[in-house]
């Protein structure tokens, strides 16, 4: 069975909202992939001998002041093997070979979903790069609906298709090439 790269991806998004969540590391990756758990309000344990800097610098920054429970939790000690079992979605971002598969392999033998920073091989779910610019927006804060029945649009450019919105929200339709 191929997992990982090598296997079609279905595209699909978890509701973590008050879900358990394990990252395994306590660098600047693990930082990341923390941040955007709490921004989709994930009851976060952290694993890890060592905490870097910028774990402490999600409290300064607000990222965890802004949500209303304790939605995380840092143990600084080693990944115990088997722990994976009890979380729904588990990211091993510890820069260590060894205990990144062993993470993957207790993730993958309790059927949870597991990701391994920079190694997507040892998948079984991917998650989108993350950006620190200013421009970039939530994981969780889904794109803008047309008016169109709902559905979920891109931000309309001016100047992008062919077709402009009128100040009363119609399409305006250009005449066919032949007819200009």
């Amino acid at each position: 069975m191929t997992i990982g790269v090598g296997a079609p991806i279905y595209p699909v998004g978890l509701v973590v909202k008050g879900r358990r969540c394990l990252v395994v590391g306590g660098g600047r990756v693990a930082a990341r992939k923390i941040g955007g758990l709490l921004a989709c309000g994930a009851a976060v344990s952290v694993v890890a001998p060592e905490v870097h800097v910028a774990i402490g610098e999600l409290t300064d920054s607000g990222v965890i002041a802004a949500i209303d429970e304790s939605p995380l939790e840092v143990q600084i000690r080693p990944y115990a093997a088997g722990e994976a079992a009890h979380y729904v979605l588990v990211i091993a971002a510890t820069g260590d070979p060894a205990v990144d598969d062993a993470v993957y392999e207790d993730a993958q033998s309790a059927g949870v979903w597991v990701n391994v920073a920079d190694d997507p091989s040892r998948c079984s779910v991917v998650l989108p790069p993350s950006h620190a610019t200013a421009r970039s927006r939530s994981p969780c804060r889904p794109r803008r609906q047309s008016r169109a029945g709902g559905m979920v649009t891109r931000p309309h450019r001016r100047g992008a298709g062919t077709r402009r919105r009128r100040s009363g929200g119609t399409p305006r339709r250009r005449a066919p090439a032949h007819a200009r």
